[in-house]
């Protein structure tokens, strides 16, 4: 199943009492950056995979850029995205 949210708040609050496998979510975002919820969501599920997707990172971007392990940067085709997932499943 695959959820869809207006903003991280929002995905926290499902993520509290819902198993999610893996999180896609953009590095720059209105109200708490990628980064941040990230952050947020291991405290909630230390084992959670994520990938983050940008197509624009600010200087501050940059600085939290730093510790993005897995990016995929925009545009990317629907086949890149299936393998980006792929390889942080297995």
């Amino acid at each position: 199943m695959v959820y869809s949210f207006d903003n991280a708040a929002e995905a926290l609050e499902l993520l509290s009492h819902k198993h999610i496998d893996i999180i896609v979510t953009d590095v720059v975002m209105p109200q708490m950056g990628g980064v941040e919820f990230i952050e947020k969501a291991k405290k909630l599920v230390p084992a959670i995979k994520y990938l983050f997707v940008s197509g624009y990172l600010n200087e501050k971007d940059i600085v939290q850029a730093e510790k993005i392990k897995s990016l995929l940067n925009k545009p990317y085709t629907g086949g890149e995205l299936i393998t980006a997932v792929k390889t942080l499943i297995n």
